[in-house]
């Protein structure tokens, strides 16, 4: 049997390429998206008590946006949930370290280090709840006192040459701090929102002392281990009572509370950050789940629609097999075995695309994806695509009356409304992909083009020390780098006007706690110059090293129950232990990200918190500007490390996931197209067999090539139609429920529609006009003879 389907599918050269490429191309993108998802989903899985593992996150509830939830907790919460819970074999406390520079003394001169990246204060206990093992050093000793400091062996190695070399050394922290080396761990791997390349002890911390409870920050994050035999349950339902004792949840207004997050949940879930900075959401990753599942199936339609076709040319073969008495089970088994060997092959071709195209979705995904067989996928994928893709065509096949076959009298065979109604189901996924492609697309762009409220342009971000000697020469910096040719403006800060990164507390308003969070900046005077903000009413701030005065913007004030925002000037806010008049109202401008909504927003100068001295510059002279304020800032500051980036390149970071998304469904639908086409091709030959002698009489009786090819894309034409008419409506309820999730969105137009309906058939029309036209110029003598 085996040479009998290998001299079948060789003497139809053509029906077994464009089954094989048609089913390496679909089979080949679904492996892609399978290795994705399989990837994303196994983001710390590789711990061996994961099931235990929970990060203690806090909830807030009874807001005006309902239930919210907040990676960061207060830093007294971890001690009283070791006390509070004994259900908790481990509770540790992991910090976030930012702006970190490190100076790691070398015989050709100390290198200076900034590197804010798996950057952490720890808990040693946090090495017995996660699988991080040490090549060197022990946790419970080695992190147990200040000033110390465990690195992954790539930095050890990056920095001392081997890691074994940088046991017992002493490296600076910020040009001020000594930090003994007194642990190496072993690489974290890039499937982990817990990525700790650098671990300084907890006592190290200058926040470990904190017992505030009402000051949460998202980098200050709580993780603990259940007891083996332990309900999570328990502990959640004692968690109100817990939080209890701390805020007073019986008054009106937002109630805090504590959730219990599991670990494996962390990458999943967009409501709140992670260390890693990466989110694959559960409905993203069954999306493209679904996708892959499409593209399999309008592959093995492709095969149904081009098996069928070659039914009249097999009928004779057929008929002459059962004349010589081969049962039909037997032909069923023949059918179904080149269905498998195509499958077979087309899953080789398969896999070698899909490694080829690894490496591609790596750059554009910034994800470690590797190319691992998994057995049970590949037998699953073929035998769905042997079974969907050939049993069919094996029943129809061979179910012809063998006498007529050998005649040629053979009716046109059974099933043209199936074959019909596969095109147009291939359209209708080709269509959705479509439709969904270009709203992703529109929405992006209308999320990278949206004004802001402030000048993103020329806009430059230069890091400060941090220390409390350096701060004393943010003035002096300042004030020298106004004066260098081409620098326009120039503005301390704590974040830059649109930030990821956002402080927020709660506050009090006329001596009621309200019901919401306000995001607090710190900003020098200079700020609404530097960035084009504009200033509604009020005045600004006079310059302090503290708050004394508050800025508002616009949305806090209307939050407050002021129609008028300018009203709240003189009131006076109490937030983070300072009460203040509010003396000016900024225009609202999206503080945040381009995605969210412009949250309530207060500004203040405060020294200890700046971070950046930003500056706007002539742009023509960028590059001269640019050398100067560096050589400034290296004479102000000789012993840190001079770090820039532009507020724009800043802004576009932002879109790296949505761009990333954008171009993940451009591209399978794209490929969702492409066997579509292959599919209308596999109809229009199968339309030409069967229209072989009237397109004979046609031409005879004076039939132009125009209305031959007319003959041939007028039912394709009507399909595709079809297809749009079912697929529109359901893009455009699916894509209007997304985008209604969204602070900031686009409304769908009628374009999208147009585009995809005129780009189909223009598609459709480009695959068959080959086959359409050779039918139409074939000789009309021979087909009169074609019986």
């Amino acid at each position: 049997m085996l040479k009998t389907t290998l001299r079948s599918l060789w003497r139809r050269k053509t029906f077994t390429f464009l089954n094989i490429l048609g089913l390496s191309v679909g089979m080949g993108a679904c492996l892609v998206l399978f290795l994705l998802i399989r990837y994303e989903r196994s983001y710390d899985t590789y711990h061996t008590k994961l099931d235990r593992i929970y990060r203690v996150t806090t909830a807030y509830t009874e807001g005006p946006d309902g239930n919210q939830f907040f990676q960061g907790v207060p830093v007294p919460l971890v001690a009283s949930l070791r006390q509070a819970f004994p259900q908790f074999e481990k509770v540790a406390a992991v910090d976030g370290a930012l702006n970190s520079q490190f100076t790691i003394p070398a015989p050709g001169g100390d290198k200076k280090i900034r590197d804010d990246a798996g950057v952490f204060y720890a808990e040693a206990g946090i090495f017995d709840i996660i699988d991080q093992p040490w090549l060197a050093g022990e946790p419970a000793t080695a992190l147990a006192e200040p000033n110390t400091i465990a690195l992954d062996a790539s930095v050890a190695t990056a920095w001392f040459g081997d890691w074994k070399d940088a046991m017992g050394k002493t490296i600076l922290l910020n040009h001020a701090l000594p930090l003994k080396i007194t642990g190496i761990m072993t690489d974290p791997p890039g499937n982990t929102d817990l990525p700790m390349r650098m671990v300084m002890s907890f006592a190290t911390d200058p926040d470990a002392t904190n017992t505030n409870w009402h000051n949460t920050n998202g980098k200050f994050n709580c993780f603990a281990l259940l007891k083996k035999g332990e309900d999570i349950r328990q502990v959640a339902a004692s968690m109100p009572a817990f939080a209890g004792k701390y805020f007073d949840n019986k008054s009106p207004g937002q109630k805090t509370s504590y959730y219990c997050q599991p670990l494996r949940a962390i990458h999943a879930d967009v409501t709140m950050g992670s260390y890693s900075g990466k989110k694959a959401p559960t409905p993203m990753l069954w999306a493209l789940g679904i996708i892959g599942a499409f593209l399999v199936l309008i592959a093995c339609i492709n095969f149904v629609n081009l098996a069928t076709a070659q039914s009249a040319s097999r009928a004779k073969e057929i008929g002459v097999r059962k004349v010589l008495g081969s049962p039909r089970i037997r032909l069923v088994g023949q059918f179904l075995g080149e269905t498998g060997m195509i499958a077979f092959f087309s899953l080789l071709l398969a896999c070698i695309i899909a490694e080829l195209a690894l490496p591609y979705f790596r750059n554009l995904l910034h994800e470690d994806i590797s190319f691992r067989i998994v057995p049970l996928f590949l037998l699953g994928i073929w035998l769905a695509v042997t079974v969907l893709g050939g049993l069919y065509p094996a029943f129809v096949i061979t179910g012809t009356d063998p006498v007529r076959a050998i005649k040629n009298t053979l009716a046109s065979p059974k099933g043209l409304f199936l074959r019909r109604l596969l095109v147009v189901s291939q359209f209708v996924i080709a269509q959705l992909l479509m439709i969904g492609t270009i709203i992703v697309i529109q929405q992006f762009h209308y999320l990278r083009t949206m004004p802001l409220g402030f000048d993103k342009d020329a806009e430059a971000l230069v890091r400060v020390p941090q220390d409390s000697l350096s701060k004393a020469h943010y003035a002096y910096l300042k004030n020298r780098v106004l004066g260098i040719p081409g620098v326009l403006d120039a503005s301390l800060c704590s974040d830059p006007p649109s930030s990821r990164r956002t402080m927020t507390s709660s506050f009090s308003f006329k001596g009621k706690q309200q019901d919401f969070d306000i995001v607090i900046r710190r900003v020098d005077p200079d700020f609404l110059r530097t960035f084009h903000i504009d200033l509604a009413a009020g005045r600004l701030p006079f310059a302090n090293d503290t708050p004394r005065e508050y800025l508002v913007n616009e949305t806090t004030a209307h939050e407050l129950g002021y129609r008028h925002a300018a009203d709240i000037l003189g009131q006076s806010i109490d937030v983070m232990g300072g009460r203040y008049p509010v003396v000016g109202i900024v225009r609202d401008y999206n503080s945040g990200t381009p995605m969210n909504r412009i949250p309530p927003l207060i500004l203040s100068p405060q020294l200890s918190s700046y971070e950046y001295l930003a500056l706007r510059f002539d742009p023509s002279r960028v590059g001269d500007v640019m050398k100067t304020v560096r050589a400034t800032w290296e004479e102000t500051f000789p012993q840190d490390a001079y770090e820039q980036e532009f507020l724009d390149e800043k802004i576009a970071q932002y879109f790296t996931m949505q761009t990333a998304t954008e171009k993940l469904i451009a591209v399978f639908a794209g490929i969702a197209i492409l066997v579509s086409c292959l599919g209308l091709y596999g109809l229009v030959a199968f339309m030409v067999v069967q229209k072989t002698k009237e397109v004979g009489i046609r031409k005879v009786l004076g039939a132009t090539v125009r209305s031959i090819l007319v003959l041939f894309s007028r039912e394709f034409t009507l399909l595709i139609c079809l297809a749009f008419l079912i697929a529109a409506p359901i893009g455009y309820i699916l894509m209007n429920k997304l985008l209604q999730s969204m602070d900031n969105r686009i409304h769908i137009g009628w374009d999208v529609f147009a585009w995809v309906i005129g780009s189909s058939i223009l598609f459709a029309w480009m695959t068959v006009g080959y086959r359409a036209v050779r039918a139409a110029l074939a000789n009309p003598i021979k087909a009169l003879q074609y019986e």
